[in-house]
């Protein structure tokens, strides 16, 4: 399939997941539109990341039909994980690193070439990939700081780096304005407005409706 074709990046059909008798979501429906930021809304426990894991094939629906990018997520998980940068709801950094110890780390994950060995040294200066990313999040004279040190908003600036090595074709953030504060939020949104490409497509889960 010709994935330029496709004016959605994610198509859902009559969506299911019930969880034992309970109901997570229940016969939705809806199309995500390619190349623009879509917001997740609703309260806690509303089913936001129970969707998100379905749309990247984290979960298998309990019926209905999904596409991302124009792909099954459950059964082509394995080709869609290189096109897709998610950031978890919770921390997903290791906190006994340091910032450019998880940035190297999810490079190599995401099968980036980095050529600087796993160190606590100071990022070598012929990288530009991760010189690129630091600067670009403002992290650069935190690289060396443990991501257990960092404040509520770097952590999530740094979540929102390693999300966005491998420029992928869809960034999925799951609430990543909780806990920081009204200037942080504002920060990552236009941090996301600059990252995007024409092909790119965001999903933005949230409980803050502005």
């Amino acid at each position: 399939m010709d994935l330029k074709l496709i004016t959605s990046a994610v198509r859902i059909e009559n969506l299911t997941k019930k969880f034992d008798d309970t109901f997570a979501i229940k016969e939705m429906s809806l199309n995500i539109a390619k190349g623009k930021i879509t917001a997740l809304t609703g309260e806690d426990a509303a089913g936001k990341t129970t969707l998100i894991r379905l749309i990247t094939g984290l979960l298998k629906p309990s019926c209905g039909k999904i596409q991302t990018l124009g792909l099954d997520p459950f059964i082509q998980k394995s080709v869609l994980n290189s096109k897709i940068g998610y950031m978890p709801q919770k921390f997903g950094l290791y906190e006994d690193l340091t910032v450019i110890e998880n940035l190297m780390l999810y490079a190599d994950l995401k099968g980036i070439n980095v050529k600087p060995q796993f160190s606590p040294l100071a990022l070598r200066k012929d990288d530009n990939t991760l010189n690129k990313m630091l600067a670009f999040t403002r992290l650069t004279q935190f690289q060396n700081r443990l991501a257990g040190k960092l404040s509520g908003g770097m952590k999530q600036k740094l979540g929102l780096a390693c999300a966005l090595l491998g420029k992928p074709e869809f960034l999925i953030l799951d609430e990543p304005s909780v806990g920081v504060d009204p200037v942080s939020r504002l920060d990552l949104m236009k941090m996301v407005k600059a990252s995007m490409s024409a092909n790119m497509t965001v999903l933005w889960s949230t409980s803050y409706l502005e």
